[in-house]
C-alpha cells in the first residue's frame, strides 16, 4: 500500500511463495535471489493490496470571501482550504498569507489571523500549491462608535449668561478614538441652559437639565445645574452669602465664623456652611459671627461667641451653624457687633450676646447667651442692632431704641443708657431706622429723614456739628427713599433718585468732587439717578443705578473702588467690567456685589480671603467668587 510518498512492502505467506517460484520455474535459494526488488513488488501487488499514487494540492478557497472590523486594533479570523484535484482536503499543505496594505490591515503570515490598523480596505491573499494556486478575501475597517466620553459630566453655573465648552470623545469597542465621527449636541431644556453644534454650553436660567451627546447609537450626558447668587453680605473680615438655596462665607475664620466646622484662619474661596439646615432664607456677615435662618424660620448663628452672641446657651466659639436655645421662628435676624437681634413672625422681638450697655433691652447689663425678649416690647416689624445700641420699629411706625446712649444715639431727648426699648422722640410714623457706630438714622413713612446721635464728623446732617438727643431733620426738605448710616457719615437716595451724602468727607467717601467735610448733604457728583447708596463700614461708598450701572468712591488704597487702580477717587468711579448690577455692599476695605444674572463678585483687600477668588490677594477690578465644586 501507499502512504503519501511512503511505500511499504506487503506481507507474503509461504504459501504465496511456493506459487510464485512454481510459475517461473525457479528452484532453490540461489535463484531466488536473482529477483530484483522490484519484481518481487509487482508480483506481491497481484496477491496484496491495490497501490493508491499520492495526490497533489491544486486549489485553495479562503472563508468568509469579505470581512469587516469596526475598530481599530480589533481580530478577526480568515480560514483557508487546500484540496486536491479530486477535492479532497490538504490539511497538511502549507498556507502563507499576505496583505496589499499593511496600514489598514495586518495578517499573521502561517495563521490568518487578520488585525485592523486603519480604516480603509486591504485585500488579503493566501497561497499554497507551491505557489500555484492562491485566493483572496476582502477586509474592509470602518470605525464605529461604541461609546462616547465628555470632558465634564456636571457642569454649575452661579449665574445666566455664563458658557462652558465641552468635548466629546468618541471611541470605538477597542477605546480608540474614531477621527472624524459626527456628534450631535442637544439640551433637555433650553430654557435652563443651551448647547451649540461644537458642544458650547451657556446658562439661560435657575433650574436643571442634561446636555447630550450623541455619535451614531452611542451617547453620553452631562448635567447642568444653574443657580443664582441671591443675596450678598460683606462683613468686616469676612463675607456671606446665599447661592441657591445653600449658604457660603469666605474670608476670616478664626473664630469658626465661616460656619465650614473648622477654625483655620481664613478661606480664600466660597465655602459652604455645613448644615443643618441645607436650605437657606437668609445669612448675614458681621463682625466675627454670622446669623442666618431657614425658610422654615428656625435660626442659626455662628463664630466667636465670647459674649454670647451666637445664642446658644453658652459662650464657647461655634464653627457650624448652631441653633439658638429657646427660640421659635425668624423672621429677620441682625447680626450686631457683639449682639444680635431678630423678629418672629408673629412679632415678638429678641436680642442676645453682650449686653454692657443694655443693648439687649431687658432691664440689665448681664450679657445673655440665649434670644430673650426685650422688656414691655410689644410686637416689632423690624430691630436692627448696631454696635452697643439697637433700635426697632413696631408694625404701626413707632419707633423704639436702647443701649448705649451718651451721644444721644437713642433719640429719647437724654444722653442716659436705657436697658429696655424706649420710645423714639418726634412722634413719627416710621418706615425705617438703622442703628449705626454711635449715631441712628430713619426714614418716616412719608419719605422724611432723621438722624439722632453723634455728630462730630457732621454725619447728623443737620447742618452743625452738634450731637443731637431727638430725631433732627436732615437738612434740604428732600423726600427720601432710603438712608445708609456708616462709620462717620451717611448716604441717602432720595424718591427722584438722587444720591446725597454728608458726614466725614476724608479720602472722597462723599462723591461730590472734594475732601471737605458735609454738615448737610451734598449732591453726588455724575447726575445719576441711583437704585441704591450703601455708606461704607471705614471709608469708601458703593451705590447702584437704576439702569444696574455700578460706582464707587473714597479711599482706593487697595483696590475697593474697583476700577482698575488705587488711586483715592472723588467722584462715583464706574467699577470695571461692564456688569450690570443688583445690589453692591461695602465691607472694611472691600467690596461685593450681584449682578442682575446671579454673578457674585467682589473686590479691594483680601488679606483674610474675603474677596472669595481663591487668590488671597487684593484686586484693584471685581472677580468672580470662586466655587470648589
Amino acid at each position: 500500500m501507499v502512504t503519501g510518498h511512503r511505500s511499504v512492502l506487503p506481507r507474503i505467506a509461504s504459501e504465496g511463495w511456493k506459487s510464485i517460484r512454481s510459475k517461473l520455474r525457479l528452484h532453490g535459494g540461489a535463484t531466488a535471489r536473482v529477483l530484483s526488488c522490484g519484481v518481487l513488488l509487482a508480483l506481491a501487488a497481484c496477491n496484496a493490496e491495490q497501490v493508491t499514487a499520492p495526490t497533489v494540492p491544486t486549489s485553495i478557497t479562503i472563508d468568509p470571501p469579505s470581512l469587516s472590523l469596526t475598530a481599530l486594533n480589533q481580530e478577526g479570523r480568515l480560514t483557508a482550504t487546500v484540496r486536491d484535484e479530486n477535492g479532497g482536503l490538504k490539511e497538511e499543505a502549507p498556507v502563507t498569507w499576505t496583505t496589499s496594505d499593511r496600514n489598514i490591515v495586518a495578517v499573521f503570515a502561517a495563521l490568518g489571523l487578520v488585525t485592523s490598523r486603519g480604516e480603509g480596505t486591504a485585500t488579503i491573499t493566501a497561497t499554497s500549491c507551491s505557489g500555484n494556486c492562491s485566493a483572496t478575501a476582502t477586509v474592509t475597517v470602518n470605525q464605529e462608535a461604541a461609546s462616547v466620553a465628555l470632558s465634564d459630566s456636571t457642569l454649575i453655573f452661579s449665574e445666566a449668561g455664563v458658557t462652558v465648552q465641552l468635548t466629546a470623545k468618541v471611541v470605538d469597542v477597542e477605546g480608540y478614538p474614531v477621527a472624524g465621527d459626527t456628534v450631535t449636541w442637544s439640551s433637555s431644556d433650553v430654557g435652563v441652559a443651551t448647547v451649540s453644534s461644537t458642544g458650547l454650553v451657556t446658562s439661560v436660567a435657575t433650574g436643571t437639565a442634561d446636555i447630550t451627546a450623541t455619535s451614531g447609537s452611542a451617547s453620553a450626558t452631562a448635567s447642568v445645574t444653574v443657580t443664582q447668587w441671591s443675596s450678598i453680605s460683606a462683613g468686616v473680615f469676612h463675607t456671606c452669602s446665599k447661592l441657591g438655596e445653600g449658604a457660603y462665607c469666605w474670608g476670616e475664620n478664626l473664630s469658626g465664623q465661616l460656619g465650614d466646622a473648622a477654625t483655620s484662619s481664613y478661606r480664600s474661596v466660597a465655602t459652604h456652611v455645613v448644615g443643618p439646615p441645607n436650605t437657606w432664607q437668609s445669612v448675614s456677615a458681621r463682625y466675627d459671627h454670622s446669623c442666618g435662618f431657614a425658610p422654615s424660620g428656625e435660626g442659626y448663628c455662628w463664630g466667636e461667641n465670647s459674649r454670647g452672641q451666637i445664642g446658644n446657651g453658652d459662650t464657647t466659639d461655634v464653627s457650624v451653624p448652631t441653633a439658638m436655645t429657646g427660640a421659635g421662628s425668624w423672621g429677620s435676624i441682625s447680626a450686631g457687633w457683639y449682639h444680635s437681634c431678630g423678629v418672629a413672625p408673629s412679632g415678638e422681638g429678641y436680642c442676645w450676646g453682650e449686653n454692657s450697655r443694655g443693648q439687649i433691652g431687658n432691664g440689665d447689663t448681664t450679657d445673655v447667651s440665649v434670644p430673650t425678649a426685650m422688656t414691655g416690647a410689644g410686637s416689632w416689624g423690624s430691630i436692627s442692632a448696631g454696635w452697643y445700641h439697637s433700635c426697632g420699629v413696631a408694625p404701626s411706625g413707632e419707633g423704639y431704641c436702647w443701649g448705649e446712649n451718651p451721644q444721644g444715639q437713642l433719640g429719647n431727648g437724654d444722653s442716659i443708657d436705657v436697658w429696655t426699648p424706649t420710645p423714639v422722640g418726634g412722634s413719627h410714623t416710621w418706615a425705617s431706622i438703622s442703628a449705626g457706630g454711635n449715631f441712628s438714622c430713619g426714614v418716616t413713612t412719608s419719605g422724611e429723614g432723621y438722624c439722632w446721635g453723634y455728630n462730630y464728623w457732621r454725619q447728623l446732617g443737620d447742618g452743625t456739628r452738634t450731637n443731637r438727643s431727638v430725631p433732627t431733620a436732615v437738612s434740604g426738605g428732600h423726600t427720601w427713599a432710603s438712608i445708609s448710616t456708616g462709620r462717620y457719615h451717611s448716604c441717602g437716595v432720595t424718591t427722584s433718585g438722587d444720591g446725597y451724602c454728608w458726614g466725614y468727607g476724608n479720602y472722597g467717601r462723599l462723591g461730590n468732587g472734594s475732601t471737605a467735610h458735609r454738615s448737610v448733604p451734598t449732591l453726588v457728583s455724575g447726575a445719576h439717578t441711583w437704585a441704591s447708596i450703601a455708606a461704607g463700614n471705614r471709608y469708601h461708598t458703593c451705590g447702584v443705578t437704576t439702569s444696574g450701572e455700578g460706582y464707587c468712591w473714597g479711599r482706593n488704597r487697595y483696590g475697593q473702588v474697583g476700577d482698575g487702580a488705587t488711586s483715592n477717587r472723588l467722584i462715583p468711579t464706574l467699577i470695571s467690567g461692564e456688569h450690570v448690577w443688583e445690589s453692591i455692599s461695602t465691607g472694611g476695605y472691600h467690596a461685593c456685589g450681584l449682578t442682575v444674572g446671579g454673578g457674585a463678585y467682589c473686590w479691594g483687600r483680601d488679606n483674610y480671603g474675603q474677596l472669595g477668588n481663591g487668590l488671597a490677594l487684593d484686586s484693584r477690578v471685581p472677580i468672580k467668587i470662586f466655587m470648589p465644586n
